[in-house]
């Protein structure tokens, strides 16, 4: 996959620039992942609240959206606010878990994980 990403940068930006790019190419598989254990941890967990499946559920679909999105040749200002829905989100979701009270530590591990490493991934852009 990361042989797809790099092949993808320099089409998208050429070999000398595309600095945005090149952070959520590199980075973006693990929030992918992050998202999809978050999402595994939800579904597994028979006494997560609804409001809570929901939030994460929408994170999933963010973030496949993100994915989808980079597989397009867009501009770098669409890109960046692409990844702040997807922080936005990880934040409703968050604070769905929070709000929850009751929760697994497995769930709220996973949604914190996901959490932070989108976080992350948002900072570095900005």
């Amino acid at each position: 996959m990361g042989v797809v990403f790099r092949l993808r940068e320099r089409a998208f930006y050429g070999a000398g620039g595309g600095c945005s790019y090149r952070i959520i190419a590199r980075s973006m598989p693990r929030g992918q992942q992050c998202v999809q254990q978050a999402t595994q941890a939800c579904q597994s967990d028979q006494s997560a609240p609804q409001e809570l499946k929901d939030s994460v559920r929408e994170l999933g679909d963010q973030s496949r959206q993100a994915h989808e999105f980079m597989q397009r040749d867009q501009d770098e200002a669409s890109l960046r606010q692409c990844i702040d829905d997807l922080e936005e989100s990880s934040d409703r979701a968050k604070q769905a878990c929070e709000s929850a009270g009751n929760v697994s530590p497995k769930v709220k591990e996973a949604v914190q994980r996901a959490h932070q490493t989108i976080s992350q991934l948002k900072h570095q852009l900005h």
